[in-house]
């Protein structure tokens, strides 16, 4: 049994997804910037993780927001993969969610480890110091190669009619003239 998906996708329920997919990028920064207010007040604390912490629920709902936000996009992937057969969507959507899940959830998660006492400390470094300096690391390692991954799956063919780089064209054309008045002289 599978997640039931729209036959055809209206305008309507095409702005919901779009909607539901942004809706990641705008709460993120929104909840960051309650942290922030709540951490003045001395309301937000990172260290505790009891059920009441202000903080642990913060960040349930921005891992929640998360993971809601790749179901609109996968929505909106599966509909476009059927019209964009020639745009190597796999990749590029593959390459999306790996983006979102390293970047907000990672960072959740090591977080979180850290401050439950998982990740040791080790001088001169605290467990929550360390926890970002691993998360950090990683986000490094894990971004290049991403971005390498990216770089190829964006990148057009240079051989295809149309994809050709503008000196090509006109050394291509230079070298049919050429020919030609070559051809003419003989």
């Amino acid at each position: 049994m599978g997640i039931a998906y729209p036959e055809e996708v209206s305008r309507k329920k095409f702005r919901i997804f779009v909607l539901g997919s942004f809706q990641v990028a705008c709460l993120r920064p929104v909840i960051y910037f309650l942290g922030i207010v709540l951490w003045t007040n001395g309301l937000y604390d990172p260290d505790n993780l009891s059920s009441t912490s202000i903080y642990l629920w913060l960040d349930l709902f921005l891992g929640v927001s998360t993971i809601l936000g790749l179901w609109p996009t996968n929505i909106l992937f599966r509909e476009a993969k059927q019209h964009m057969t020639d745009q190597n969507l796999k990749a590029k959507f593959a390459l999306f969610q790996a983006i979102l899940i390293l970047s907000s959830l990672q960072n959740s998660i090591i977080g979180t480890l850290a401050r439950a006492g998982h990740i040791s400390c080790s001088p001169p470094y605290s467990a929550k110091t360390r926890g970002q300096l691993m998360n950090n690391q990683l986000l490094i390692i894990e971004m290049f190669f991403v971005g390498m991954l990216t770089r190829t799956s964006y990148r057009k063919q240079d051989d295809q009619p149309g994809y050709r780089a503008c000196d090509t064209v006109e050394s291509q054309g230079k070298e049919k003239r050429e020919c030609q008045q070559s051809v003419l002289t003989n």
